[in-house]
């Protein structure tokens, strides 16, 4: 009778610690991504990319690299915002939101573990460069 009993109390010990370890694991391992890794994928699209530099009401402060291009000579713009982790970027993720804000065609703005990608568009009926743009991430 005790034997079981010890079993049982084993048992039951054992299952709260693995209940225990597995709710205390986040899952949020993924790999940093780069600036260097979004031109990289840019490009791999067939773009052209040429530096911009970035207008002083757009620049981070939080960011630890950015960058802007605008795409081959078609007057299509993006900026690109390299966080140290995902918690820094959604801190400076409003800020950014307002920096592009206003417009006369709305960004679009993209963001992926430590990623901001801001996509300005010149010509609001043109979809070829943008459906290739969202392929980036």
């Amino acid at each position: 009778m005790k034997n079981k009993q010890m079993i049982f109390k084993i048992l039951i010990i054992l299952s709260l610690v693995i209940l225990l370890t597995a709710c205390g694991s986040k899952n949020d391992d993924y790999e940093l991504m780069t600036l260097d890794d979004i031109k990289e994928n840019i490009q791999y699209q067939e773009f052209t990319l040429l530096k911009l530099d970035i207008p002083y009401s757009m620049i981070s402060r939080i960011a630890v690299n950015q960058a802007g291009y605008e795409i081959g000579n078609s007057g299509d713009k993006i900026y690109i915002y390299e966080y140290k982790s995902n918690k820094k970027l959604k801190e400076d993720k409003t800020k950014i939101h307002n920096y592009f804000n206003g417009q006369s065609i709305p960004p679009i703005i993209m963001s992926k573990y430590n990623i901001s990608l801001v996509y300005m568009k010149k010509d609001k009926n043109e979809y070829e460069i943008e459906n290739k743009i969202l392929k980036v991430f």
